[in-house]
């Protein structure tokens, strides 16, 4: 992770945008107040559901009935801790869901078992085709009574949807009676299945007739504290999924299948895979729904509890899968049925040209010393090769995805510092090649010029040299990070020649050496304030107002300039892209600051500074509309000035990668939103260059991936350890490996007019080269197939051949090469994946 340490500017930036950003996120809300009600098309599981007059669907631990054709869903009614009733809901396709109102409300009689106050818990509503009624089955606690009653609640109804008549409460043959379900066999009987005894019980009782009654045929199952129960049957076998006894808090499911209802149940294990399986997604089980059909499937419901806001508790939809008496429910971020494929027509006119690209790279920051300097030769040519190779194997799968530029940090001199450095994580410490002499000792930072040579090597097309903090001689206090919170410069006064001297010193023995950067960055996020504690910091850094870095890029001009290097300042790594045009601050609205010829911080005149403004995009995705229009309005603003933008740092920083959900996030899940902001910020921001924050970080390839392309697992000194490729990476190289310098992009037009123009399910856009080669980038973000139609119009010329290249959850499903016929029709985009399509 990119520890800086911003975060008190950051506070101060976000406190002036709530009110702004309240009218555009669509937040975790935790009330029931309207929402613009888009139409759902699939399962996400975590994320906030509103119902189709545009608030939160409020039917926890329900469960859900189908009567002709139609889905009705019954569930706890909750305030923020209160139990208010039975809500019920319908659908035809069980994604939108209209409010019918209360099927069963509580009474105003103190003297009723179902007062204001009572806790309804468990809702659950069968048919009954003999009296033609519909039965409700709930779990009661008598108001005032904590979870001492223990009763089983009953009520009545003609129609599905309500209103109930409260009948009765008990406990079934003497029984205490908790958290339950009903069950109907194929012969019609009814059975409820309910915890007992405190919890230690799990019991079945089979119901009369009319299933108002519980008969004496009641039985325990099992005595091992479990309760939610969800019973479904298969092919003559039932399966029951339960919860063990946490309270609030999530905890592991299990299976047991039986022959007969009432036993013998073997135990299965826990039926759960994938990230947070161990705690049931982070929730908790209520229902399985037979689906009927064909295939007879079923689906797996479950509440994410929020003891804090029950009403904001969330709902787990997912497949469950069925093989013999072995069950599975993997998660799944967004899915749907099995539907035919959606066709989707595109239409891209090469003769509607945007930007062109210059390069598409990485950076590769604190963790390059001790991979390039200690590590086995074998493992850093092997990472070397994944970041900068543009070869395939023989099966003609990229080898590497061929990065055409490479982020060099210049260090401060912190690691000789060592613990007096005041930074805390001696990973996070750097090399210094100025010596305190004066001197310059150019066998410093081995492990970050071995990455810098072998992207030399590899043919990287732009190298970029970047500055976090001038070397710790030059600043105010001797360290690498400010101890002073003032937002200002930790550069002495006097220091700014000598600092602009030592930069061009460090690009001139590089040039010597045949290792020519391109641009030189002397400040990095300078919006921030960088100040911590002694022995408290996490990092390098420093704060720059607009005066400071004016002062320093006109020197460091100069300098270049006298010396003949051949290598251009890049300005101003902006850490969030609204600082580019916008916001307020001692470093805000740069684009104005700097290239309006009426500033008096005017550099557009400047020999070494190029028409380009530099960004960050942390921060910047938190949903689609802040994404969306963060890059219009950035996009817009360097177009009044003449600019290019380089996005040149982003890892998923901020928590916007989660996509509204609270459990961890799969491999796939970040590689799908780092496609995305990627296509965003080209598509839209209308970015010349893209550049990820770090290559390479400890952590794991399978889960939460956010920081990094490749995950280390590094012994304890960092001189040796493992890696693993991370689903980033590809993400990455569907766009760095095809894209390549000097190719320009193309207009594309989705030509539904429905929900796959939106960013959150298809993003397309395409690319052109002199030589005519197109490339087309496509990110099915959504949870069905779609087949791609493409209409070329301007080509000037016939394409023969083409292939696409593939990337999905699957394990080792990374860029995999398929031909294609080229009219280009029906190119199967699979759901959740990236696909790269090149044409020749």
């Amino acid at each position: 992770m990119k520890l800086k340490n911003f975060w008190f500017g950051l506070a101060l930036l976000l406190l002036s945008q709530t009110v702004n950003a309240a009218k555009h996120l669509k937040k975790d809300i935790q009330d029931t107040s309207l929402t613009k009600y888009v139409k759902v098309k699939s399962f996400t599981s975590g994320k906030p559901w509103y119902d189709t007059e545009g608030k939160l669907i409020n039917a926890h631990a329900g469960g859900i009935i189908l009567i002709n054709k139609t889905y009705y869903w019954f569930g706890e009614k909750r305030g923020t801790h209160r139990s208010e009733g039975v809500n019920v809901y319908s659908s035809k396709d069980l994604y939108n869901w209209k409010a019918e109102g209360l099927a069963l409300a509580q009474s105003d009689d103190p003297a009723s078992d179902i007062t204001k106050g009572c806790l309804m818990e468990r809702p659950k509503v069968i048919y009954n085709k003999k009296t033609k009624k519909y039965v409700m089955w709930f779990h009661l606690e008598l108001n005032g009574k904590g979870y001492s009653a223990a009763r089983a609640g009953v009520a009545i109804s003609d129609k599905v949807t309500g209103p109930y008549v409260y009948l009765k409460s008990f406990r079934p043959n003497g029984n205490m009676s908790r958290d339950m379900n009903l069950f109907v066999d194929d012969d019609g009987s009814a059975y409820h299945i309910y915890s007992s005894d405190e919890n230690m019980d799990l019991r079945i009782v089979k119901l009369s007739d009319d299933y108002l009654e519980a008969t004496t045929e009641d039985v325990k199952l099992f005595r091992n504290q479990r309760e939610a129960p969800a019973l479904f049957k298969k092919n003559g076998k039932y399966f029951l999924i339960t919860s063990g006894c946490t309270g609030w808090a999530p905890n592991r499911a299990s299976l047991h299948v039986a022959n007969s209802l009432f036993g013998p149940w073997e135990f299965k294990g826990d039926p759960m895979k994938g990230p947070g399986a161990e705690k049931t997604f982070g929730a908790q089980s209520t229902y399985v729904l037979p689906l009927g059909g064909k295939d007879g499937g079923f689906i797996f419901i479950a509440d994410q509890w929020n003891p804090k806001n029950l009403m904001d508790s969330r709902y787990v939809f997912l497949p469950i899968q069925l093989k013999d008496d072995q069950v599975s429910v993997e998660w799944k971020a967004d899915w749907t049925f099995p539907l035919k494929d959606s066709i989707v027509n595109i239409r891209i006119d090469l003769k509607k040209r945007a930007q062109t690209i210059e390069n598409i790279g990485s950076s590769g920051c604190w963790f390059s010393e001790g991979i390039g300097k200690y590590w086995p030769a074998e493992k850093r040519e092997s990472i070397a090769e994944l970041l900068f190779s543009k070869q395939f194997n023989k099966e003609g799968q990229p080898l590497g995805i061929g990065l055409s530029s490479w982020r060099f940090n210049i260090g401060a001199g912190t690691l000789e510092q060592g613990d007096s450095s005041g930074i805390k994580d001696f990973r996070k410490r750097s090399d210094s090649f100025l010596n305190k002499d004066g001197t310059y000792d150019w066998t410093k930072q081995a492990g970050y010029r071995f990455f810098l040579q072998k992207a030399k090597d590899y043919g990287v097309e732009t190298l970029i040299a970047f500055s976090n903090s001038p070397p710790v001689q030059f600043t105010k206090n001797g360290l690498g990070f400010k101890t002073e919170k003032d937002y200002k410069s930790n550069l002495r006064e006097d220091a700014y020649g000598a600092y602009a001297k030592f930069l061009t010193n460090v690009l001139k023995h590089f040039e010597m050496k045949g290792l020519r950067f391109s641009y030189v960055s002397p400040v990095n996020e300078p919006q921030w304030d960088w100040s911590k504690k002694y022995m408290e910091a996490d990092q390098e850094g420093s704060p720059w107002t607009n005066e400071e870095i004016f002062k320093i890029t006109n020197l460091l001009n100069t300098e270049l300039v006298n010396q003949k290097i051949n290598s251009e300042i890049l300005v101003t790594e902006a850490g969030m892209l609204d600082y580019l045009y916008g916001s307020t601050g001692p470093a805000s609205r740069q684009i104005q600051r700097f290239f309006d010829p009426k500033s008096p911080n005017y550099m557009g005149d400047f020999e070494k500074v190029p028409k380009i403004i530099a960004g960050h995009s942390y921060f910047s995705e938190s949903n689609d509309t802040v994404l969306v229009n963060t890059r219009k309005k950035l996009a817009d603003t360097s177009k009044a000035y003449g600019l290019r933008y380089w996005q040149s740092e982003y890892s998923m920083l901020a928590d916007g990668f989660r996509d509204g959900s609270r459990g961890q996030r799969t491999a796939m899940d970040c590689a799908l939103f780092l496609s995305k902001v990627i296509h965003s910020d080209l598509s839209i921001g209308n970015a010349t260059a893209w550049q990820f924050w770090n290559a390479y970080e400890p952590g794991s390839a399978d889960f939460n991936t956010r920081y990094y392309l490749i995950a280390l697992q590094p012994n304890a000194d960092y001189q040796d350890g493992e890696f693993k490729v991370t689903k980033n990476l590809w993400a990455l190289g569907h766009y760095s490996r095809f894209i390549r310098p000097g190719m320009t992009r193309v207009a594309v037009d989705i030509l539904q007019d429905d929900a796959y123009n939106a960013i959150n399910n298809l993003l397309v856009s395409s690319y052109v080269g002199d030589d005519g080669k197109l490339v087309v980038v496509a990110t099915n973000y959504g949870a069905e197939t779609v087949a791609l139609n493409i209409d070329l119009k301007g080509a000037g010329r016939t394409y023969t051949s083409g292939i696409k290249y593939l990337t999905t959850a699957e394990q080792g499903k990374d860029m995999i090469p398929m031909k294609i016929e080229a009219k280009l029709k029906g190119i199967s985009t699979p759901p959740r994946s990236i696909t790269t399509i090149v044409l020749n």
